[in-house]
């Protein structure tokens, strides 16, 4: 995950990181969906803050 969150520092202008974290949300259709990729949003937060 580290490496995971480098990159996307490195190559996510901080402008477009909202839109990069949105745009998985559009393809929601249900509840379970919406977990899973609320889950992994949280993941990826922790591992930015440290």
């Amino acid at each position: 995950m580290d490496k995971l969150v480098k990159t996307c520092r490195n190559v996510i202008a901080p402008e477009r990181l909202l839109g990069f974290l949105m745009a998985p949300w559009e393809c929601l259709k249900d509840d379970e969906a919406f977990e899973i990729n609320r889950r992994g949003i949280d993941i990826f937060v922790e591992a930015i803050k440290g």
